[in-house]
């Protein structure tokens, strides 16, 4: 069976894309970027597995008290202590064995870390680098 592909046009073509070939197609660019070809043409022979949950590191923003709040009472402290003798920290970090506080946090409360837990101690150990260049003349982000 022979096509002449020339004579079709972008409208004839499209509406007879079908989403999940795309999808499809798209996912086995993909493996075949990860792990070649030939393990992307074993993975055809089977069926699809059903979605996996992506990790997402999430970085909360802690709640602000008013400006009103903080400066309550301060009128008090006027001359009490030297400024320019004074040691200011601005900032604070937990770091242990389990990782950050959230990570900690896991260990404590679960007994194990999450996906999204061992996905941010990967990335704080430089195991799981973020990657938005070409992949074998592709654009790939993961």
């Amino acid at each position: 069976m022979s096509h002449d592909w020339r004579a079709l046009s972008p409208a004839t073509i499209i509406p007879t894309i079908d989403p999940f070939f795309l999808l499809w197609d798209h996912k086995k660019g993909h493996e075949e970027i990860l792990w070649g070809l030939k393990a992307s043409l074993a993975r055809d022979q089977k069926e699809p597995s059903p979605r996996k949950k992506r990790s997402n590191i999430r970085q909360g923003f802690p709640n602000l008290s008013s400006h009103q709040d903080m400066t309550a009472g301060l009128e008090k402290l006027v001359g009490m202590v030297d400024l320019s003798r004074t040691v200011v920290v601005v900032g604070f970090s937990e770091l242990g064995p389990w990782g950050s506080s959230r990570t900690r946090w896991q260990m404590e409360s679960l007994g194990k870390l999450t996906q999204d837990g061992l996905t941010e101690m990967a990335w704080m150990m430089g195991l799981a680098k973020h990657h938005d260049d070409l992949v074998d003349g592709k654009p790939y982000v993961g």
